[in-house]
């Protein structure tokens, strides 16, 4: 929580913490630590129950990364952008969801016979525009 008796550099490391939480967790953009540079990107928000929806985008040395997700009518739509020269790993939580989509393609369907043991799954995803679609159980 910000206050106005935070002054100068003070209100540089809020600020900073903030945009870094939200960009880090919200958004979930994050440097892969085994690829320096933004070389690869990781990406996995995290979507809270009474937030509708959350977008941004981050400024790095390969260009910007872009995420933006939206939560709504059974469910969940994420689109990201991943810089050129640049990948992407993509997480998406399983739990509660039916069918994952990727760009028009079903990449993740609940097994109706089996107990579901898998909580995420991960996709590596090229530079470019991407956009998921998770359907939630009914």
């Amino acid at each position: 929580e910000m206050t106005s008796s935070l002054v100068g550099s003070e209100m540089c490391i809020e600020t900073a913490s903030i945009d870094a939480w939200f960009y880090k967790y919200l958004l979930g953009i994050q440097p892969d630590p085994s690829a320096p540079g933004f070389e690869n990107i990781l990406i996995r928000p995290r979507v809270p129950q009474n937030l509708s929806s959350a977008s941004g985008t981050l400024e790095t040395v390969r260009g910007p990364v872009a995420a933006c997700w939206a939560q709504s009518g059974g469910q969940l739509s994420l689109n990201i952008e991943i810089p050129f020269n640049s990948t992407g790993d993509v997480t998406l939580e399983t739990s509660g969801f039916c069918r994952i989509v990727h760009n028009g393609r079903i990449v993740w369907q609940k097994k109706d016979c089996f107990p579901m043991s898998q909580q995420a799954i991960t996709l590596r995803v090229l530079p470019g525009k991407h956009s998921f679609v998770c359907e939630r159980d009914i």
